[in-house]
């Protein structure tokens, strides 16, 4: 794409926002101007074209793969992830994000000065609340690979004082975000705990204690949102499978201990739909969109009968029969954090504090088998 040829990135690390090269005839790209000519818009406009269709195809894993080999999908994603964000380009950096949200997936980072771990963190630290629950929730999903712990495990401290900081605002999503990451990052060792629970001067059970007594909403998914010009050159089973493909996204994630009945997987997608108003694939169709989003292997088929392996619904989503009666999304989440800390010996004394507390919970059968565990790390 002419467009970011343009563009170039700066390895400065305190100052890594991409700039215009000398001779572009671009717009400022730290300015919104009202002043934009038809050109320079349709421009834009062809470079949304292109990051919309890339993003459609890196849901797919394989197509993922082919765009993290890709050098030059690499350099566009990188020189637009480092836009300013506030910019007349910041769709186009929006776009950029949700194409890394899906690579990140099976992304590997380079190490603690990796570019793409240095935008994440900077997002995560502005004030843009889009662009802080992209780049969470891009962060959740490399911290999902092993690969990447030990790179995530040296993450400033700086980064999870700010993480608790947004503990303390009154934003579901941002909360919700937040508290995964926290989970997966003390999940990672016993000494991410510690090194969490030493990071501020106040104790963080505070914060998580305060989770237990969230009220979930009522359990509701959405379809991937698209503008009715890119639905309108779509024919009914592209956007049917378009559907399907971000409802396995948003539901499942990896678990190579845990399989899941064919029909069962089925019959929630089916409630999806209707909940949605949207049609459904038949189970074949679901099961061989398994296959592609994410791999090959994910799916046995014995008579007829479908079997799902690898894959567990996600802690946070409402799953199965008895989803009613379940502890999930943040109360789930928050308990789980707080596990993982107690699993440090140094780490007991913040729980005195909150024995009470503790012992109320254990009382109620939604938290009593997490809570149970968590005093058997204190132990």
């Amino acid at each position: 794409m002419p467009f970011f040829e343009k563009l170039e990135i700066q390895t400065d690390p305190n100052d890594f926002e991409t700039k215009l090269v000398d001779d572009a005839d671009l717009l400022p790209l730290q300015e919104c101007s009202s002043f934009v000519s038809e050109k320079q818009l349709i421009q834009q406009e062809r470079v949304l074209q292109c990051l919309h269709i890339i993003r459609n195809l890196s849901i797919m894993n394989e197509n993922t793969m082919a765009f993290i080999r890709d050098a030059k999908i690499l350099i566009i994603i990188a020189k637009a992830m480092a836009l300013p964000s506030y910019s007349f380009y910041i769709e186009i950096k929006q776009h950029a994000l949700d194409i890394y949200e899906n690579m990140s997936r099976l992304m590997v980072l380079q190490g603690s000065n990796d570019f793409y771990l240095a935008c994440l963190q900077k997002m995560i630290c502005d004030s843009d609340r889009s662009l802080m629950l992209v780049a969470l929730k891009s962060l959740c999903n490399l911290a999902q690979n092993e690969l990447n712990h030990r790179t995530i495990l040296n993450i400033e401290t700086p980064l999870l004082q700010r993480l608790l900081q947004l503990l303390l605002v009154q934003d579901e999503a941002l909360n919700n975000a937040t508290l995964e990451f926290l989970y997966l990052y003390t999940g990672m060792s016993v000494e991410a705990g510690h090194r969490l629970a030493n990071c501020v001067r106040f104790n963080i059970l505070t914060l998580l204690f305060k989770f237990t007594r969230y009220k979930n909403p009522p359990p509701q998914q959405r379809p991937a949102i698209m503008s009715k010009q890119h639905l309108a050159k779509m024919d009914q089973r592209t956007i049917d499978n378009y559907h399907a493909a971000m409802w396995l996204q948003k539901t499942f994630e990896p678990d190579p201990n845990n399989q899941i009945p064919g029909q069962v997987m089925h019959q929630e997608y089916e409630k999806y739909c209707k909940q949605n108003q949207i049609a459904a694939l038949f189970m074949p169709e679901l099961m061989l969109l398994v296959q592609k989003v994410f791999t090959p292997q994910s799916v046995i088929s014995q008579q007829n009968q479908f079997t799902v392996r690898g894959l567990r619904p996600k802690h946070d989503v409402a799953f199965g029969e008895d989803q009613q009666d379940e502890l999930r999304g943040i109360p789930l989440t928050a308990v789980l954090v707080m596990r993982n800390i107690a699993r440090h010996p140094d780490n007991k004394t913040l729980f005195y504090p909150y024995e009470q507390e503790l012992a109320v919970l254990w009382t109620d059968p939604k938290y009593c088998k997490l809570v149970g565990a968590l005093l058997f790390e204190l132990k």
